[in-house]
Order: C-alpha cells, then sequence, then structure tokens
C-alpha cells in the first residue's frame, strides 16, 4: 500500500477504534451487566480485527506512521477524534 493510502487508512481505522469505544463507554450506563458484558466481547472483536487486518500491517510497512501513544513518532492530530465525536453526538438518534 502507498504511503498516502496507507496514512489514511491508519487513521480512518484509528477513529473507527475510537468510536466503538467511546461508545462503548456510553453503553455501560444504560446496559445490564450481563448486556454489557456481551457487548464489550463483540467490540473487542471488531477492535481486535481493526488492529491485526488493518493497522498491524500498515505500521509492520510503514513505521513512521506508528503513533507517538503506541511508541512510534506519528504525531496525530487529537481534534480529529473530538470532531468526530461531536458529529456522532450530533447526529445519533435520540429516543424518548
Amino acid at each position: 500500500m502507498n504511503r498516502q493510502i496507507a496514512e489514511k487508512t491508519a487513521l480512518v481505522a484509528q477513529q473507527s477504534s475510537m468510536l466503538l469505544d467511546s461508545h462503548l463507554r456510553d453503553l455501560q450506563e444504560v446496559m445490564s451487566k450481563a448486556e454489557f458484558k456481551a457487548t464489550c466481547q463483540k467490540f473487542g472483536k471488531a477492535m481486535g480485527e481493526i488492529y491485526l487486518q488493518l493497522l498491524d500491517p500498515i505500521w509492520k510497512e510503514h513505521p513512521d506512521l506508528l503513533p507517538e501513544k503506541m511508541g512510534g513518532s506519528y504525531k496525530v492530530n487529537e481534534t480529529m477524534y473530538k470532531e468526530l465525536y461531536e458529529v456522532v453526538q450530533k447526529y445519533a438518534c435520540v429516543s424518548s
């Protein structure tokens, strides 16, 4: 994968994981313990696949894209996570 595509793909994958993680924290407040545990397992599988199938291979091929938080040198613009989360919150259906 060329570097430009790899960089965009890694950022999308990281954002996806962040959204799943953030949503999972929200779900903890409204689900029973059993339902939340089952949901955690499903989210964990999805997040694991994002890492194994997308991020790890990209970072092996392009080590310069490994984020600082993961021990690399790539500087991720943290505001992208906040902005993406705000979009999700703005357009998510809220049950009455």
